[in-house]
């Protein structure tokens, strides 16, 4: 079954318990589902992770800006240009925004965190490093002042047209996967998931020959392993650039030399 049926059933089963523990008198000691770990709409090993090209990403942006008149472009523009995950961006408050040695940046301090009953609240980021700046580029800070005007420090950076914090199935169902449909009848081939956009992200910078220990501040894992288990493969591809490179640095040194003889 797919992991939307089985959230529904789960949730089903999950009230019919809890009807039984708070009976009275109690029918049951405890709620058997409260603990039950349910696969997520866009779970994926790592080897089935997509990275966009930038056409690929355009025919997406596209098709999110005709839905509810693009209420979500900003925030998808925003996880590709920083690789944030949702849990990270969706969590992201007005007081996340600073300047800091001339740098405007976002601080990551907290995100959504999944209850046993399914319920969120704000904790800490996933991990030690998870807590982090992340340094904005100009078109991400005009995303970023453009969606803080007129809100108090503690209120969201993106919210819904009811003014409440995104919802990770909120957005896929209403936003990411209708948009995915539309920009695949105009000829995108991939099926990706939100969280490609941080696959994607790195992608790029990759091939901007970003190294990947500035890569992995970015991203906020806790070893450069994580990183390089993850991306290293990409770097591979940039093998013809590399050789490039030193074949530059050799010639030039010899040239230095003979001008020295």
């Amino acid at each position: 079954m797919s992991p939307k049926t089985l959230a529904n059933l789960h949730g089903l089963l999950y009230a019919i318990f809890q009807s039984a523990v708070e009976a009275q008198p109690q029918l049951r000691a405890a709620n058997p589902s409260a603990r039950t770990r349910l696969p997520r709409v866009d779970d994926g090993i790592e080897d089935e992770m997509v990275f966009l090209e930038r056409d690929e990403y355009e025919l997406i942006r596209e098709a999110m800006a005709g839905i509810c008149k693009g209420d979500a472009l900003d925030l998808i523009d925003l996880m590709t240009g920083t690789g944030l995950r949702w849990g990270e961006v969706s969590a992201l408050q007005v007081r996340d925004l600073t300047v800091r040695g001339g740098l405007t940046v976002l601080r990551i301090q907290r995100a959504w965190k999944r209850q046993d009953d399914y319920t969120f609240v704000l904790g800490k980021p996933q991990t030690k490093k998870s807590r982090r700046t992340v340094v904005l580029s100009p078109a991400l800070i005009e995303i970023v002042e453009r969606n803080t005007k007129g809100k108090k420090a503690e209120d969201f950076i993106f919210t819904t047209a009811w003014g409440k914090a995104w919802r990770h199935a909120n957005f896929y169902y209403r936003r990411w996967q209708p948009a995915v449909l539309a920009a695949q009848e105009k000829g995108l081939t991939k099926k990706p998931r939100p969280h490609d956009l941080r696959h994607t992200h790195v992608s790029w910078l990759i091939a901007a020959n970003v190294p990947l220990p500035a890569i992995q501040a970015r991203l906020g894992h806790e070893s450069i392993t994580t990183t390089v288990d993850r991306y290293g493969h990409l770097v591979q591809q940039l093998d013809n650039e590399v050789a490039a490179a030193v074949e530059a640095a050799m010639t030039g040194k010899r040239q230095a030399l003979r001008l020295a003889s």
